[in-house]
């Protein structure tokens, strides 16, 4: 919630996303919604993670955006590093929100979220 504060209007998968990271490891629920998606090739087009997940009426729907979210702060962790998040912040605080994972890094689409959730939640992983 201070993010907002001292950088601006952040990106909600990149706000709820590092929250959750900072956490710790990987819920149950989250692994599960990471499994159900991977399984299925699905994920939600990642614009549609930019403004508000209030307005996701089915809470399954909501479930999965929340955990989508945590897996593209590490999908950007992973294809950018660390300095990435530090970055991305810096576009946020300038005023440029929009778009930061595919700014930051390009390589980083749907397919390689797939893999990034297929490979936590794959026995290894776990």
């Amino acid at each position: 919630a201070q993010i907002a504060e001292v950088a601006g209007v952040v990106p909600t998968w990149l706000n709820e996303g590092l929250a959750q990271h900072m956490e710790g490891e990987p819920s149950r629920g989250t692994l599960a919604s990471w499994r159900r998606m991977s399984e299925r090739g699905y994920w939600i087009p990642f614009a549609s993670l930019e403004g508000e997940l209030i307005v996701i009426d089915d809470p399954e729907d909501a479930g999965l955006a929340y955990h989508q979210s945590l897996a593209m702060v590490l999908l950007l962790e992973q294809h950018a590093g660390r300095e990435a998040l530090r970055e991305a912040f810096s576009l946020v605080a300038a005023g440029e929100p929009s778009d930061l994972l595919a700014r930051l890094a390009p390589r980083a689409d749907g397919r390689a979220l797939i893999a990034l959730m297929n490979e936590r939640t794959s026995p290894a992983g776990e």
